[in-house]
């Protein structure tokens, strides 16, 4: 597969026209992990994230009406990184991101969820 090919594939109205392009590198970790489960280990800075953000757009497309995709992270700040991340590069308009830390009793989440028609 090659890259413009991926980026194609890659290419829906949530997608932000402003998103890097994805190193080779990158796309072909993708081009793996989107049809296996995959554990991806590489250096601190060479875009883990962006490699699950491209996931997270390719199955809400593969799975139309699905609305959910969930990153589990170790920390707090790792977390709220990934959303940082994940917004820059992804539109979501009104679905917008939801942060579960455990910091927030649950009555209240399910006010927000509900809130928010999820």
């Amino acid at each position: 597969m090659t890259i413009s090919t991926l980026n194609q594939n890659l290419k829906t109205d949530i997608w932000q026209r402003n998103a890097p392009k994805p190193r080779k590198y990158q796309l072909n970790i993708f081009a793996r992990a989107k049809n296996e489960d995959l554990l991806v280990v590489i250096p601190t800075g060479l875009g883990k994230t962006y490699i699950a953000t491209m996931l997270g757009v390719h199955f809400l497309k593969k799975f139309n009406g699905s609305r959910n995709i969930i990153f589990l992270a170790p920390t707090r700040p790792l977390i709220s990184q990934h959303i940082e991340s994940h917004k820059k590069v992804v539109d979501l308009g009104e679905l917008g991101f939801m942060e579960l830390t455990g910091k927030i009793n649950p009555e209240k989440m399910l006010k927000k969820t509900i809130e928010n028609g999820r």
